[in-house]
């Protein structure tokens, strides 16, 4: 089993939030997730990549927003039906990048988790994508786990 999921690093329990992307769930803590809006139409500069929808103004700031999908290689939809948006804290250099914000395809829930209910998917392993650290099996719904050093990265360079 890889080292990140090994019980005796993980607490007694994690509250996790299941994210609907296309295809797939993200699983992410809830510490890392500032807040869950209604979608709403980002400022979509000219010249971007197609993983970068645009910058969203929340609670008096721009953030950025991003598709999942789309840093991870996979088709995606933004027609805004359904579709939520989960503003993150940034993690790796909050002082550039404080939040950034990821395109959901549904309500997220609320999932809380212990070191038992959440196992690696082996099988899944060769199938993950750049903005995917792992995929596991948690309380028996297959998860990525994004990479937010990835995506954060992604979006800090794109801004350089």
């Amino acid at each position: 089993m890889n080292q990140a999921l090994q019980a005796d690093t993980l607490p007694a329990e994690l509250v996790t939030f299941l994210m609907p992307v296309t295809k797939r769930y993200l699983l992410l803590p809830n510490v890392t997730v500032a807040e869950i809006i209604h979608h709403r139409a980002p400022a979509q500069p000219d010249d971007m990549p197609t993983w970068f929808l645009g910058n969203l103004e929340w609670r008096g700031q721009s953030v950025p927003m991003v598709s999942f999908e789309a840093l991870n290689e996979e088709p995606f939809q933004a027609d805004g039906r359904r579709q939520n948006i989960a503003v993150l804290n940034g993690i790796t250099n909050p002082d550039k990048l404080p939040f950034l914000a990821v395109l959901t395809q549904g309500a997220p829930r609320l999932m809380r988790l212990t070191p038992d209910e959440i196992s690696s998917d082996d099988d899944a392993q060769d199938r993950k994508g750049p903005a995917e650290l792992m995929v596991v099996s948690a309380n028996g719904e297959t998860a990525s786990i994004p990479d937010l050093n990835f995506i954060e990265n992604c979006v800090i360079d794109l801004h350089a």
